[in-house]
């Protein structure tokens, strides 16, 4: 998809300590192929790429064909972090060997630290300060990714085929500070993103399954933007983003969200998409 405001930076951070990076561009329409060009000619075999063609966003079958490839990588240690997050700078000492040392059928949590109004406060109360993202597992072949029961092909991290067994290697709090370590979330550091990703996802949710009632749909995904508003942040410490700052210039916060774009183009097919919706005055 259009990650031209941040790929270049998160995907260097994963080559910190990854062997290799696949990334998957689902019809990118911004500078994504540009960028992609150029990650492929500064890492040469470390960076891979594949396009997915297909207009409909299909989200299990894109993570599956995206271990397959590592798979065909010969690849025995799988990291899952999306295109908006990396792991957090002072990670970058002992996370490969962390990667390394876990054992078969355990998922590696860490903490989802959850940015907003920018990269320098992190979020610390209420729901976003107390979840942990699935970012990393010792490959097995029952593994997989598969639309889920109903047809429903959002939301799911860890692969399918394990029992949701989590790994912390990293303790979620120490003296002095509330969350030490772990995946920076950067979904929030920009409202105007956070707003239309959120429209987006509603929108296509009732487009896809219009069996679900819109209140409980508008419920969703309204209740991640007031959390994430009414939240207390506190600054995030320097050594999370020290490692990157050589890095920055690879990160455009101010960009435009591809979703606005993108909710137009259904809303041009269907009017009457967004009714009951919660679109904060955007439309």
């Amino acid at each position: 998809s259009n990650s031209a405001w941040i790929l270049g930076l998160s995907v260097r951070a994963l080559l910190m300590f990854c062997d290799e990076v696949v990334e998957l561009d689902h019809c990118s329409t911004d500078a994504t192929q540009a960028i992609t060009t150029d990650l492929q000619g500064e890492y040469v075999s470390r960076f891979q790429y594949i396009y997915d063609d297909d207009p409909v966003w299909r989200e299990m079958a894109q993570r599956q064909r995206l271990l397959e490839h590592a798979r065909h990588r010969g690849a025995t240690h799988i990291v899952t972090i999306d295109d908006d997050e990396l792991v957090s700078g002072n990670l970058l000492p002992t996370i490969r060997q962390t990667v390394l040392d876990m054992p078969k059928g355990r998922i590696l949590q860490l903490p989802w630290l959850q940015l907003r109004g920018g990269i320098d406060q992190v979020i610390t109360t209420g729901m976003w300060a107390q979840q942990s993202a699935s970012c990393a597992f010792v490959d097995s072949p029952e593994l997989h990714w598969a639309v889920q029961a109903g047809g429903y092909d959002h939301h799911h991290r860890h692969p399918m085929g394990m029992a949701y067994r989590p790994y912390e290697a990293y303790p979620a709090n120490i003296p002095g500070f509330w969350r030490s370590s772990g995946c920076l979330h950067l979904q929030m550091c920009s409202r105007e993103r956070l707003l239309w990703k959120h429209i987006w996802y509603a929108c296509v949710e009732k487009t896809r399954w219009p069996e679900k009632s819109t209140a409980a749909i508008d419920a969703m995904y309204t209740r991640t933007v007031n959390e994430c508003y009414a939240a207390q942040t506190t600054a995030c410490p320097e050594e999370w983003w020290d490692p990157y700052k050589h890095l920055m210039r690879h990160l455009d916060l101010d960009a435009e969200p591809w979703q606005k774009a993108e909710v137009y183009r259904m809303l041009a097919e269907n009017p009457r998409l967004a009714d009951g919706l919660t679109t904060y005055g955007l439309l």
